[in-house]
């Protein structure tokens, strides 16, 4: 994702701040830590209910309340996709943003802070993440900001690069919660975990699981990552239990964390000659995402 981004220096743009991995979630102390920062605070790695576990656990140190994106108190702003029942699409336009950071901006109703909280980050298109770029370059002084993803990948280097990253590793709270989706929808609480793992929606694992997709999805990635190119045959196999529609939505999601995989594998090993086809598809995805957005009936094609 982060080819795509726009012209923003790379060379020139400072490593973004890291601290120590949280390790098995995150620890009183650290979170206190976290709760006095100043700098934005991006939550990575993990899965989605350790992650959520971890804002909630720094949030409740800014506030002593519990996180709830459901019925937020007054200072919180939560900055996340549409429900999949008022679009089909999964990403966070610049008019939210927009709207996210305006909120941000306005004097704190009974807390210290104002806080705001993105999630998944990953959500957020190129665009959207130059708008918040530009408000993080220049915060007010009464306003903390979470984000969390499971890769620091899905955010352009210079945005990333004003965020302190916190590694969040899978704690009780996401075996809890694996437990639960896997008795919810008779699956395998290994496969369960794996959606988990792999995906950054969990909107999106429920309708995979619903659908009865989780295997075909995980075969999906597990061929993608380890190198395989994306053919149509693949998207048959993955979308013949159902008609077109919601389907090409996730089927595309599960592509994408899969070439993100690829990318990330390839980057920490000898340099590849065909990196770059790749980068170009995750370019394409992340186009065709948004199309999906607008008409999730439209045909995909994929070429190798």
């Amino acid at each position: 994702m982060s080819a795509a981004s726009t012209k923003d220096s790379r060379s020139r743009s400072p490593d973004p701040t890291p601290i120590e991995d949280a390790g098995d979630g995150l620890t009183a102390k650290q979170a206190r830590v976290l709760a006095k920062s100043e700098q934005p605070i991006f939550l990575i790695g993990g899965g989605y209910f350790a992650r959520r576990a971890a804002a909630s656990s720094v949030h409740k140190e800014m506030t002593g309340l519990v996180l709830d994106v459901e019925c937020p108190h007054p200072d919180l702003s939560v900055l996340a996709p549409p429900a999949r029942v008022e679009t089909a699409g999964r990403s966070i336009g610049i008019d939210a943003v927009k709207l996210f950071v305006d909120r941000l901006c306005l004097t704190p109703y009974a807390m210290p802070f104002r806080i705001g909280f993105v999630e998944p980050a990953s959500a957020l298109t190129i665009e959207s993440q130059n708008a918040m770029l530009r408000y993080i370059e220049e915060p007010t002084p009464t306003t903390r900001v979470i984000l969390s993803s499971r890769r620091a990948e899905d955010l352009i280097p210079t945005l990333l690069s004003r965020l302190l990253l916190v590694r969040i590793a899978v704690g009780p709270h996401e075996d809890q919660e694996v437990a639960i989706l896997a008795q919810r929808f008779g699956e395998s609480e290994e496969v369960v975990r794996k959606l988990s793992e792999i995906m950054d929606d969990p909107d999106a694992i429920q309708r995979i699981l619903e659908f009865r997709l989780a295997k075909n999805a995980l075969i999906l990635y597990d061929a993608i990552s380890s190198g395989v190119r994306p053919e149509a045959k693949m998207a048959d196999a993955f979308l013949q239990k159902r008609p077109a529609g919601e389907n090409t939505i996730l089927f595309v999601e599960v592509v994408f964390a899969a070439v993100c995989e690829r990318m990330r594998v390839m980057a920490e090993s000898e340099p590849h000659a065909d990196s770059d086809q790749w980068r170009r598809l995750a370019g394409k995805l992340l186009v065709l995402q948004t199309e999906l957005r607008y008409n999730p009936h439209r045909p995909v094609v994929l070429a190798a």
